[in-house]
């Protein structure tokens, strides 16, 4: 990790940690943890991207700025913010 660059922790569940990885980043991360799917969605709500089973995420053709993911796992969601450069 370098020093321009930002870590999102957030717990789905005790004990349970997903971090992604860059943020920011520019459309390609990772999520650190199985996850039963992630949303991903631009502020204005659009649904710019979901995936059920890969932990890679790449979209090659995002626009830079601020969005939202929800990430599900367990019946559980979790909301963080992703910005991309």
């Amino acid at each position: 990790i370098t020093e321009n660059e930002t870590l999102v922790l957030t717990e789905l569940e005790s004990g349970t940690k997903t971090l992604i990885y860059p943020n920011p980043n520019s459309g390609k991360f990772i999520l650190t943890t199985d996850v039963d799917d992630i949303k991903i969605y631009s502020i204005t709500g659009e649904e710019i991207c979901f995936s059920k089973t890969d932990n890679r995420i790449s979209i090659d053709s995002i626009s830079s700025g601020m969005y939202i993911c929800y990430i599900t796992k367990n019946n559980k969601v979790q909301i963080n913010k992703l910005t991309i450069q």
